[in-house]
């Protein structure tokens, strides 16, 4: 019997994509998502992996400029929004991060109420309200 058949075969949607965070003293964080959910979980404070995503995603090409996160190259241009987590071909959340008052989330994919505290503060760097390397008001 081909074992890719078999119906003890996990279904494929529901194998989750994972991001780790790994902090100091051993600590880490895990951002994960499937077709039922995106949650943030392990014993690294959420404000610690959400910095070390800004980093990743945007602090290379994009810095705070005038409270937002604009392009190094022409100081105009905005970080991407809004940051999209596909589970499969037809199941994916987006996540807004720039709204004044909130996160904002829009698809089929629940977000477990684990992620929101990661979110908010990946929204506070994106709005250069805490971000890593901002420059202070003159």
């Amino acid at each position: 019997m081909d074992k890719a058949a078999s119906p003890t075969s996990p279904p494929t949607s529901a194998t989750p994509h994972v991001i780790k965070f790994h902090g100091n003293e051993g600590r880490s964080g895990i951002l994960e998502w499937n077709s039922e959910r995106i949650i943030y979980s392990g014993d690294m404070p959420p404000e610690a992996s959400a910095k070390a995503l800004c980093e990743s995603l945007w602090l290379k090409s994009y810095g705070c400029e005038s409270g937002k996160l604009l392009s190094v190259s022409d100081k105009t241009t905005p970080a991407p929004q809004p940051l999209h987590f596909r589970a499969d071909d037809s199941d994916s959340a987006e996540v807004y991060l720039d709204a004044q008052d909130n996160v904002r989330y829009s698809g089929n994919v629940p977000v477990d109420a684990s992620v929101k505290p990661f979110f908010e503060a990946l929204r506070s760097l994106y709005q250069c309200k805490n971000a890593p390397g901002a420059s202070a008001p003159k």
